[in-house]
C-alpha cells in the first residue's frame, strides 16, 4: 500500500513538471514571438493578442513534441534487450596430453586438441604462444621469451589467418611443436650421433627454432569471440613439456597442462 501510495505521488508530480514546462514553453514562445514575430502579425494587431495567438500556436506545437518524446522513449523501451549468454569458458579445455604416433619419423609435428563444451560455437578462435620458460641448472622455471610471437599456433584446418570457427560439442587440433631428426658425424668421437631441432609452428608454416633445454614450460592463451560477436576473455594455460633430443618416441610429449585462472 505504502508502495502504491508513492508511486502515484510520484506519478502526479511527473505530470506536474510536465505541464509546467509545457506552460513555461508556451508562455516563453509568445513573448519570444514579439522580437522575430515570423507570421508578420505584429504591424496590424495589438502586442497582447500578438503573444497570445504564438503562446497558443506554442501549445499546440508542444504536442507532437511530446509525443515523439514518448515515441522514443518507447522505442528505447521495446528495443529487444541483448540475449544473455549461457557460457561456461571453464568447459573450454584442453585434451589430456597428446596423440602419439607408434611409428617413428625423421619430420613431424605434434598437436594438442582444443574441446569445445561452452553451451556455443566459438567464433574467430586462435591460440597465442604468450610465453617460454625453460629449466635451468638450478631446476628453477626461467623465462626467456615473452610477448614476442605475432602469429597465433597452425590450425590442423584449412584456414587463411590461423583462426577458425569451433562448434559446441566439437573439437579441432593445433600444431605447437615439430621436430626434424636428422644424423651427424662426431669427428672427435668419429661415429654419428643423432641431432633434433624442434620448432614453434605458427600460422602460415612459420618455424620458429626452440633452442632451449629438454624440458619448457609455454604459456597460451586461446581467444576468439562468442556467437554475438563480442570477444571474451583469454582463456590461459600452461602446458610443460619434454622435448627428446637423441633417438626415440615420443619426441614431443606435454607432461601436464595447467589452467591459469
Amino acid at each position: 500500500m505504502i508502495k502504491d501510495a508513492f508511486r502515484s505521488t510520484a506519478q502526479f508530480y511527473k505530470n506536474l513538471l510536465v505541464d509546467i514546462l509545457v506552460i513555461v514553453f508556451s508562455i516563453a514562445g509568445g513573448i519570444a514571438a514579439l522580437k522575430f514575430d515570423v507570421l508578420r502579425i505584429g504591424k496590424i494587431l495589438d502586442s497582447n493578442i500578438v503573444v497570445s495567438i504564438y503562446t497558443l500556436i506554442c501549445l499546440a506545437l508542444s504536442f507532437p513534441i511530446i509525443w515523439f518524446i514518448n515515441l522514443l522513449k518507447e522505442g528505447i523501451r521495446n528495443l529487444p534487450k541483448r540475449k544473455k549468454l549461457k557460457v561456461n569458458l571453464e568447459k573450454l579445455r584442453l585434451a589430456d596430453g597428446m596423440a602419439h604416433d607408434s611409428l617413428w619419423r625423421e619430420y613431424e609435428e605434434h598437436s594438442l586438441t582444443l574441446i569445445n563444451e561452452t553451451g556455443q560455437d566459438i567464433k574467430k578462435c586462435y591460440i597465442m604462444l604468450d610465453e617460454v620458460a625453460w629449466k635451468n641448472f638450478k631446476k628453477r622455471w626461467e623465462v626467456v621469451t615473452k610477448d614476442v610471437f605475432s602469429k597465433p599456433f597452425k590450425w590442423n584446418k584449412n584456414n587463411t589467418d590461423g583462426k577458425i570457427d569451433i562448434e559446441n560439442g566439437e573439437r579441432a587440433s593445433f600444431v605447437i611443436i615439430s621436430h626434424n631428426e636428422y644424423s651427424i658425424y662426431n669427428t672427435t668421437h668419429k661415429r654419428n650421433e643423432v641431432q633434433t631441432d624442434f620448432d614453434f609452428v605458427f600460422s602460415g608454416d612459420e618455424h620458429f627454432l626452440i633452442g632451449y633445454g629438454s624440458n619448457i614450460r609455454l604459456r597460451i592463451s586461446i581467444r576468439g569471440k562468442y556467437e554475438n560477436g563480442e570477444s571474451f576473455e583469454p582463456v590461459v594455460f600452461l602446458l610443460y613439456v619434454h622435448l627428446l633430443q637423441h633417438h626415440g618416441i615420443p619426441k614431443v610429449e606435454v607432461i601436464k597442462t595447467e589452467r591459469v585462472k
